[in-house]
């Protein structure tokens, strides 16, 4: 995973992960949380590297569980965006409203 594609994910898909982006995040930053919507039965957070696992898991156990989405949390996003001095994509949305 290059910078170029972190930004991508961050500021183009805001945050909204992808399965190939997935197993690019967990080969290279294999701590970063991200975040997993299941069809039913909520939400969990966990490491990038353990969510094939635990998106596995929760399938199994229900038969008609689906993931709806894969994402990084706006607080992992902000800590990313800091860490590199990159802008946040939403500031702009922020000041046209002042």
């Amino acid at each position: 995973m290059t910078l170029q594609d972190l930004f991508r994910i961050l500021n183009t898909q805001f945050g909204s992960l992808s399965k190939d982006d997935l197993a690019m995040l967990a080969k290279a930053s294999p701590d970063t949380l991200v975040g997993i919507k299941f069809g039913i039965g909520g939400r969990e957070l966990c490491a990038a590297s353990e969510a094939d696992w635990v998106i596995k898991q929760r399938l199994s156990e229900d038969g008609e569980q689906y993931v709806r989405e894969v994402f990084i949390p706006c607080t992992e996003g902000d800590k990313i965006r800091h860490a590199f001095c990159w802008p946040d994509p939403f500031a702009k949305l922020d000041s046209r409203a002042a």
